[in-house]
């Protein structure tokens, strides 16, 4: 079975949860676009809403500042949940040479407070979120930053993540991509067998 070089992670409900005010962050992200002239459907996720302002310079900073506003407070209050069994994961790709980094539609600030919070920095090789990239997910950007700034070949990558953007990241970005589902066991001892040939 094929090894891989480089896991690539997504974090929100891949390796762990926030539990930020989503409701909360597009509420002021619609407020704000239709002061400035573009109106949002209140049903679009916020993805993507928050990809759509990002085309313009003052979009984005809006974009990154929000973010920063409600992950910052969940930080904060360490109002997240760490996934044991993903961690676990995590440490035995490291303990065999595999290189992790975190590609994640949250700000790098974020989860690179919550890793160092949770002791677990050291297992992370690069961490690239929102406030790194032009668009986010399902945009590919993010994975082809990682892969350029760890010097990896994509053929030696693969791509874990819990959402249809993540899948569509990883196929525009040429990357190969397993979607799991949330908190499932069976998905982790998937992930076990495929990536670590146990």
């Amino acid at each position: 079975m094929k090894k891989y070089k480089l896991v690539i992670f997504d974090f929100d409900d891949t390796v762990g949860h926030l539990t930020v005010k989503w409701s909360e962050v597009k509420r002021e992200l619609i407020e704000w676009s239709g002061k400035n002239g573009t109106k949002f459907n209140p049903k679009e996720h916020v993805i993507i809403i928050s990809n759509k302002l990002s085309e313009t310079p003052n979009g984005k900073k809006k974009v990154v500042d929000v973010f920063t506003k409600y992950e910052s407070e969940c930080v904060k209050e360490k109002s997240y949940l760490m996934f044991p069994s993903m961690v676990m994961l995590m440490r035995d790709l490291r303990t065999a040479g595999c290189k992790i980094a975190i590609a994640t539609g949250n700000n790098v600030k974020t989860i690179t407070d919550i890793l160092k919070n949770e002791k677990l920095d050291s297992l992370v090789d690069l961490v690239v979120g929102i406030d790194s990239v032009r668009l986010s997910k399902p945009d590919p950007e993010t994975l082809d930053i990682i892969i350029e700034k760890l010097g990896m070949k994509k053929s030696d990558s693969i791509f874990i993540g819990n959402s249809e953007y993540d899948v569509v990241a990883g196929e525009r970005a040429g990357i190969e991509t397993i979607r799991i589902r949330t908190l499932w066991e069976d998905d982790v001892v998937m992930l076990r067998e495929r990536l670590l040939d146990e």
